[in-house]
């Protein structure tokens, strides 16, 4: 079976050249996301809040136009996440019954899930898991025993120096594990939740990476992501500890297809901290709409004058808005 031949039929159809395809984080950029307050996401089980949604159908409206567009162009949509594949599919479904009418928002070419650990290509009406990239990932041994132990420990060590670091601290839902209500912890991806001060959760990431490289696991991917706000001085963080990160994936990926289709343009598309390696090391164009994360931002920002194929959008093109407009415009250009 032809993992890849799907994708190369529908870009082979392009009108637009060169062609084109589209890798793009799901949460806030493809899809904006309802955020459920912190009392409901402590007191119910993740599972249960993952796939929580707007009551107003207009939040995706922009989204369904985008799904259109990419439609009407023959354009491939590879979604990238942080969910791993049966939390996608679990809100897919969720989303499905909820919309009816726009439901085609949340049918992918493909999937790359549990930042980018996972890969699942569309192949007429179900997703296929690509094993010859799974074989990859477990060359990468990634103890979750052993590294939970390493970060509880550490958590432990830190609250003891100064027990007012957190507010709040603790695995995922899914991690602490043996819940029947939730799915099953995730094999190559373990995740903590936080609420500190930004200056104090950049000084944590950098600390446990220290602490992973001292206790010889220096090949760990640690991603800072913000999701929103709790007050003026403190955020909700979530930092995914992995073997690799979403950009192994989106490479692995784009040179599949480049080795059968070597003119075709990647736009990559993310928001948040894990997002960053991602834009960073890969993609013709990199897009960032106005809803993107202070962690991500500043990143960028570093960066200085080496992001010039970086599209930075104003805060009234948020989430899909950005890539619509960039799609627009490249048509305009290349169509």
């Amino acid at each position: 079976m032809n993992l890849y031949l799907s994708l190369l039929n529908k870009i082979n159809k392009q009108k637009i050249h060169p062609p084109i395809i589209v890798f793009s984080d799901l949460d806030d950029t493809y899809l904006l996301k309802y955020w459920p307050s912190e009392e409901i996401l402590k007191k119910e089980p993740q599972r249960k809040t993952d796939v929580l949604l707007f009551n107003d159908k207009k939040k995706y409206i922009n989204t369904y136009k985008l799904k259109k567009i990419l439609n009407n162009l023959s354009i491939p949509l590879i979604i990238i996440s942080g969910r791993d594949y049966y939390q996608i599919m679990d809100y897919k479904n969720h989303f499905s019954k909820k919309y009816p009418e726009i439901k085609e928002v949340m049918n992918f070419d493909g999937i790359i899930s549990a930042i980018g650990t996972e890969i699942f290509l569309k192949i007429k009406n179900r997703y296929v898991k690509d094993y010859d990239y799974n074989k990859l990932i477990e060359k990468n041994f990634f103890n979750r025993k052993i590294i939970k132990e390493k970060i509880n420990n550490f958590i432990s060590f830190l609250k003891k120096k100064n027990k007012n670091y957190f507010q709040y601290c603790s695995l995922s839902k899914r991690d602490l594990e043996n819940n029947p209500k939730e799915l099953p912890p995730v094999k190559n991806k373990i995740s903590l939740e936080f609420i500190t001060s930004f200056n104090k959760a950049q000084k944590f990431l950098s600390k446990l990476k220290k602490y992973f490289i001292t206790n010889n696991f220096k090949n760990l991917q640690l991603m800072l992501s913000s999701p929103y706000k709790i007050s003026k001085l403190y955020y909700k963080f979530n930092l995914d500890i992995t073997p690799v990160s979403k950009d192994f994936a989106v490479k692995y990926l784009i040179d599949k297809l480049k080795g059968q289709k070597p003119e075709l343009k990647t736009i990559v598309c993310g928001d948040s901290g894990n997002d960053f390696e991602m834009l960073y090391q890969t993609g013709d164009y990199k897009i960032i709409p106005g809803n993107a994360k202070r962690e991500l931002i500043e990143k960028i920002n570093i960066l200085n004058n080496n992001k010039s194929n970086f599209f930075i959008y104003k805060k009234k093109f948020i989430g899909p808005l950005a890539i619509i407009d960039f799609i627009k415009k490249y048509e305009d250009i290349n169509g």
